[in-house]
């Protein structure tokens, strides 16, 4: 049973914006891990960059939208493996100066030159995920490097300690998670545009191989394919729990953890100082674990 409180908020997320509250363009397919919980480990998929052309005629897109909301720039691929990434990120800060912009990484490319170039495009928020349980000898060098010598860096960076994974991606990896109560909504395509490296505006972080596309950002302007009558109607089905007319959703173990919806909770959170810093490493006191902190 909701309370007045989470019914107002979950309204706010049904009505349907003018616009995304959060973009995640993936700019690389490619990846040097094989993660059990990722379809990469798994399934074949082509493997490409996204054209700096499309990536430009995304952002500029944004720019003259006034585009205040997050910008994720990760999906599949591991964005530090792209040379272009610094590039991109400065390119989306001089574009878009009032947005949040979001990266996640396995951390194996992280080095003070990118921290360094990130930090002053005022990234707001480099999430470096360690799988092994364990923080890697390499971030560690570089959180203690952030700590005697930048230390105004320390807000930009969140590190997550993990082993434990539940989404089955839209059913690709059936061996994690479980089968959803199927009128279970999912709140993803009322707050996120998620466009892969070829550019296909896809359902969202789950749909690996594109199997729902509502467009292409070289054929549509990104406001149209948000507002298309497919995209509104799927959107309308998912929240009110109706995974069986797609295939791919009705296969899907992931449950929204809060009325929020979606990775949004955290620069919400973030922005509002509840943001929770969590230790996990003695020998670095700041370092963080993927945690929030109810604003009630």
């Amino acid at each position: 049973m909701y309370s007045l409180q989470e019914l107002q908020q979950l309204l706010r997320i049904y009505v349907t914006h003018d616009l995304f509250q959060a973009i995640v363009i993936e700019t690389t397919a490619l990846c040097n891990r094989r993660c059990s919980f990722c379809p990469n480990s798994l399934l074949g998929r082509e493997k490409g960059v996204m054209k700096i052309e499309d990536f430009k005629h995304i952002i500029n897109q944004l720019s003259s939208l006034h585009y205040k909301g997050r910008i994720s720039l990760h999906m599949y691929g591991e964005p530090l493996i792209d040379k272009r990434i610094i590039r991109f990120v400065g390119m989306v800060r001089r574009a878009c100066p009032d947005a949040f912009i979001q990266l996640n990484t396995n951390g194996d490319f992280l080095t003070k030159k990118i921290v360094t170039a990130f930090g002053k495009a005022q990234v707001n928020l480099l999430y470096v995920s360690q799988y092994d349980g364990k923080i890697n000898q390499n971030v560690k060098e570089i959180l203690q490097w952030i700590e005697e010598k930048k230390p105004k860096y320390r807000h930009m960076i969140s590190v997550r300690v993990t082993t434990a994974f539940t989404d089955n991606r839209g059913g690709l990896l059936p061996h994690l998670g479980k089968r959803p109560i199927q009128k279970t909504p999912c709140y993803r395509t009322s707050t996120t545009m998620t466009i892969n490296w070829h550019g296909d505006v896809v359902l969202c972080c789950s749909d690996y191989f594109g199997a729902v596309t509502f467009g292409n950002i070289r054929k549509q302007s990104l406001r149209n394919i948000w507002l298309s009558p497919k995209f509104q109607q799927v959107r309308k089905n998912l929240f009110f729990g109706k995974r069986k007319t797609l295939p791919i959703c009705s296969k899907c173990s992931y449950i929204p953890h809060t009325v929020y919806a979606d990775s949004t909770i955290e620069e919400h959170f973030h922005r509002n100082g509840l943001f929770t810093q969590l230790f996990v490493d003695p020998t670095i006191s700041w370092t963080y674990a993927n945690t929030f902190i109810s604003p009630n």
